[in-house]
């Protein structure tokens, strides 16, 4: 395996089990505190993630892989735990939105340098994007009452809007984080160990709150 191979399979696994935290671990704390604005909050740490993980190795299929990560994970708090959204329509929350942030990173590789602003607008845009198809299609696969309760343009003010502005200013502060972690691992300063140590307790941490939550 080269050397790219591995930096693209850890920085997904990673990615994708920070992202399985945010929604299991996170997620839990936000309906505890009854907070506003919660799916705006992991929207927005999503988007902190996926950045940083292109960022470090200008690869689609890093993120392709911290969806499929990330994705198992949500299935395993719904199925183990509930949750306030459907299995289905949980699940295709996570595929939409790193599908359609693969599409927009896609575009931006031939970038080496972006903007800030270009970072914000692409991260904006991709998640208008997914927020839209996921009501659409959330709707039509499994209309649970989070979406029939709302009109679309409702869901556009409510959800889809908040999480493109918050995604807007994550974007960016990621994509220098996943910079940060490049320098540090060129440094030798990153060692493989401490990876698949924060990997090993991301998951620990989401199954000890299924298991206090069932």
């Amino acid at each position: 395996m080269t050397r790219h191979s591995r930096n693209t399979l850890w920085a997904g696994i990673l990615g994708g089990s920070l992202w399985a935290f945010s929604e299991v671990v996170l997620g839990a704390a936000l309906r505890a505190t009854a907070l506003p604005l919660r799916s705006t909050i992991l929207t927005g740490i999503a988007t902190f993630i996926l950045f940083a993980a292109f960022a470090y190795t200008r690869r689609i299929p890093t993120l392709i892989l911290a969806m499929l990560t990330a994705v198992s994970g949500r299935i395993v708090l719904t199925l183990a735990a509930g949750a306030q959204i459907s299995l289905t329509n949980g699940s295709l929350a996570v595929i939409v939105t790193g599908l359609c942030f693969a599409g927009a990173l896609y575009m931006l590789q031939a970038h080496k340098h972006p903007s800030f602003a270009y970072l914000g607008f692409t991260a904006a845009t991709a998640i208008l994007l997914s927020g839209t198809l996921f009501y659409a299609a959330g709707l039509h696969m499994d209309p649970c009452p989070y979406l029939t309760q709302m009109t679309p343009f409702m869901f556009f003010m409510r959800e889809s809007l908040p999480w493109a502005v918050l995604s807007a200013v994550s974007a960016p502060l990621g994509y220098a984080a996943g910079h940060a972690l490049l320098n540090a691992q060129q440094r030798n300063n990153l060692k493989r160990l401490t990876i698949w140590g924060l990997t090993a307790g991301c998951w620990l941490c989401c199954a000890l709150v299924i298991w206090v939550a069932g």
